[in-house]
């Protein structure tokens, strides 16, 4: 290859190139350096292809002389070819491959056993502390069952000092309620709460009857119906006015809550009115009495069945049982059935005709003395009783 080059550029080389050495020598001529050269002949600088044949046969060569693999070879060989060359590297090579894929094994093998190892020790590190955990927790749960089991203990010891000590109570009362005394003492004490609550009472005034919608306005109602019976008043006179006790729910349900006006299935609650004045609240209850043919057919209300409405005065709780039971033994004391029975000031009062001597009704008690009914009204007397203590 390098003589073909050689022979292929020979006119340029001869004509215009010159090797480094010849332009050192010739440079240093000029200069007047009378080193001594070497001469070109003794140092071979062409490009023959023979030199670079010599110079891959030492090398060879030096490396047979080297490998004691190729030492066995015989001594005759000297020279080499390129493809001898190119096969001896490749068994070198093959060889250290070899080595090397041994190498990588013996890693492999080494840092396996040491991720295992690491595994280990973390997953065994990972237990312990979860054993501690789960022991903690089990001491806690434990603890707080014994706390629990005391707690019901606890709970039923006071159960038990409970019922005992009702018992004893229960026996207590009943001694008591045998005393005259105590029984008189009791009686007397309601009988003065009774009175106070109906002082506290006597500006109040009750409305029935009166259909009940959503949204309505207790205090117009009032005043309307005020105005119905003859009596002008403002919101200035009425302190409160609002509908009490629980309310009812018509049977069908899609239809809207209108009280006694829509189908009759719903009695609607009483507006309880309390004034400014005694003076307003008594005329209102004799105008009242007056016109006693009054309806809801001329108050503003919404769509309804106009009926007949009521004002009373309001009542206290003992009283209000004091008069249902007076009207119920009125009815029932035939053949002489009493034809009257009333409320003036918060007080109830019956008489037999209208001309007979009016009785005034404080306890339950006197109703026996009046009417003679004491099996009627025995049963309510002790059951209200037991109320308002």
């Amino acid at each position: 290859m390098s003589s073909n080059f050689y022979r292929l550029n020979k006119e340029e080389f001869s004509v215009s190139w010159q090797c480094p050495s010849c332009n050192n020598v010739t440079s240093r001529r000029h200069k007047g350096d009378e080193t001594p050269v070497r001469l070109l002949h003794e140092t071979n600088m062409s490009c023959d292809g023979s030199a670079l044949d010599e110079s891959i046969t030492s090398l060879s060569t030096s490396m047979l002389q080297s490998d004691p693999i190729m030492n066995k070879l015989p001594s005759s060989s000297t020279s080499f070819s390129l493809d001898q060359l190119a096969a001896l590297l490749d068994s070198k090579l093959n060889g250290y491959n070899t080595q090397i894929l041994a190498k990588l094994e013996q890693n492999k093998a080494e840092i396996l056993s040491l991720v295992k190892m690491e595994l280990h020790n973390s997953i065994e590190m990972v237990k312990s502390e979860f054993t501690a955990t789960t022991d903690f927790l089990s001491d806690q749960i434990n603890h707080l069952n014994g706390s629990i089991d005391e707690i019901a203990k606890k709970v039923k010891n006071l159960e038990q000092e409970n019922v005992s000590l009702v018992s004893q109570l229960g026996k207590i009362g009943n001694k008591l309620g045998t005393i005259p005394e105590v029984n008189d003492t009791i009686t007397k004490l309601r009988n003065e709460l009774n009175e106070r609550e109906r002082e506290f009472l006597l500006n109040d005034v009750e409305l029935t009857c009166i259909p009940e919608f959503q949204g309505e306005s207790c205090v117009h109602i009032v005043v309307t119906v005020a105005s119905k019976l003859g009596i002008d008043i403002t919101e200035k006179d009425i302190v409160v006015a609002a509908r009490v006790g629980s309310r009812g729910q018509p049977q069908d349900k899609k239809q809207s809550y209108a009280g006694d006006s829509v189908g009759g299935d719903v009695r609607p609650r009483p507006v309880v009115v309390r004034f400014t004045r005694r003076a307003i609240r008594d005329e209102l209850l004799r105008q009242s009495r007056v016109r006693r043919n009054a309806s809801t057919s001329d108050l503003g209300l919404p769509h309804h069945t106009p009926r007949r409405f009521y004002i009373n005065e309001r009542l206290t709780k003992l009283n209000r049982i004091i008069f249902a039971k007076t009207l119920q033994a009125s009815r029932g004391a035939k053949p002489d059935s009493w034809k009257f029975v009333w409320t003036k000031g918060g007080k109830v009062f019956a008489r037999r005709t209208a001309s007979s001597s009016v009785y005034k009704i404080i306890s339950l008690s006197d109703i026996v003395r009046v009417f003679g009914l004491a099996s009627a009204v025995s049963d309510a007397n002790d059951n209200s009783s037991q109320r308002l203590l």
